[in-house]
C-alpha cells in the first residue's frame, strides 16, 4: 500500500475512534442521569423539572439563550462566520491530503473552492455586521 493510503486509513480510523468515544461518553452521561433520578425516586425526593435541552444546532449557535432579536441575529452571524472558518480549514486539509496523494489538479480545485467558499461566508458576515453598525 502506498504511504498516502496509510494516511487516509489512519485518518478514517482516528475519526471512528473519536466518534465512538463521544458516543460512549454521551451514553455514560445519560446512564449517570438515570441513576440519579432512580436514587431520588427511591429516597422520595421530588424530581426537578427536566430542563428543556435545546436542539444541537440551537445550542451550537447559542440562539436558545438569546433574549432579543438583535442578539439572535448577531449570534447567527457569528455561527455563519464559524462555518466559514471551518470550511477554510477543511479546504486546506483537503488540499494537503490531495497533494500528498499526488493529485495537484484536484487539490487546487477542491481545496481552493472550499477556501473561497469559506472566505465568502466570512466576508458576508463581516459586511452584514458593518451594515448593521455592530463593528
Amino acid at each position: 500500500m502506498a504511504p498516502g493510503h496509510w494516511i487516509i486509513l489512519t485518518l478514517i480510523v482516528a475519526w471512528a475512534v473519536v466518534m465512538l468515544g463521544g458516543m460512549w461518553q454521551a451514553n455514560q452521561k445519560e446512564l449517570q442521569r438515570h441513576r440519579e433520578r432512580l436514587a431520588m425516586i427511591e429516597k422520595g425526593i421530588p424530581l426537578p423539572p427536566d430542563a428543556a435541552t435545546p436542539a444541537p444546532m440551537q445550542a451550537l449557535m447559542g440562539s436558545s439563550s438569546a433574549e432579543t432579536q438583535a442578539e439572535k441575529d448577531r449570534r447567527m452571524l457569528d455561527f455563519i462566520r464559524f462555518l466559514g472558518i471551518l470550511t477554510i480549514g477543511g479546504g486546506v486539509a483537503i488540499f494537503f491530503l490531495l497533494v500528498v496523494l499526488g493529485q495537484w489538479e484536484g487539490a487546487v480545485g477542491v481545496g481552493g473552492m472550499m477556501v473561497i467558499l469559506g472566505t465568502a461566508l466570512i466576508v458576508t458576515t463581516m459586511r452584514a455586521l458593518y451594515v448593521r453598525g455592530d463593528n
